[in-house]
């Protein structure tokens, strides 16, 4: 006799049909023994907002836990995720002394780009000097998380009805 063994810790049931849900949770109390709890707000560090128009996800706890373990919960806001130019301070040949608290700090802000895809560029660029990053990339690192700390409750909003996606642009060949 063969005894399967299921075990799941978390699940997020979400479907346009509340009748679906209803008859796929009924299902489920039939197999496992689990517990509702009922509208989501907080879930794999979101938190979710439920409005009449739509929801609201945003990792504010999220980034306020990377801003603390980095020692810049109360670093002074930056306009822009990206530094415009190197600091004069810092060199582009002096390797930065801890590569695993850079690792650490890198690592965490991936996560964040989930719910804030429009750091993904810095994110990325950060990720790819985890191997051996200088004092100018733990600058940019820490110019990104300056711009985290003014933009802290930003998030994704998602509405019903049609989707609209608004691009922005600054191209200037000249």
């Amino acid at each position: 006799m063969t005894v399967l063994l299921v075990y799941v810790d978390d699940i997020l049931v979400t479907v346009n049909d509340s009748a679906h849900i209803v008859s796929l949770i009924t299902h489920m109390h039939t197999s496992f023994s689990m517990k509702e709890l009922g509208l989501i707000n907080y879930f794999l560090g979101f938190s979710v907002t439920t409005f009449a128009f739509g929801y609201f996800l945003s990792q504010t706890k999220y980034a306020l836990e990377i801003l603390a373990k980095a020692g810049m919960f109360d670093c002074k806001p930056a306009p822009s995720p990206m530094l415009v130019k190197p600091s004069s301070l810092s060199s582009p040949t002096v390797a930065y002394s801890n590569h695993s608290f850079y690792r650490s700090i890198v690592g965490a802000l991936q996560y964040l780009t989930i719910a804030r895809p429009h750091i993904s560029f810095v994110v990325n660029h950060a990720c790819q000097t985890t191997h051996s990053p200088f004092e100018t990339d733990f600058d940019a690192v820490n110019h990104l998380m300056r711009y985290l700390k003014g933009t802290i409750h930003q998030g994704l909003s998602f509405t019903h009805g049609p989707l609209e996606l608004h691009a922005f642009s600054n191209s200037d060949l000249g």
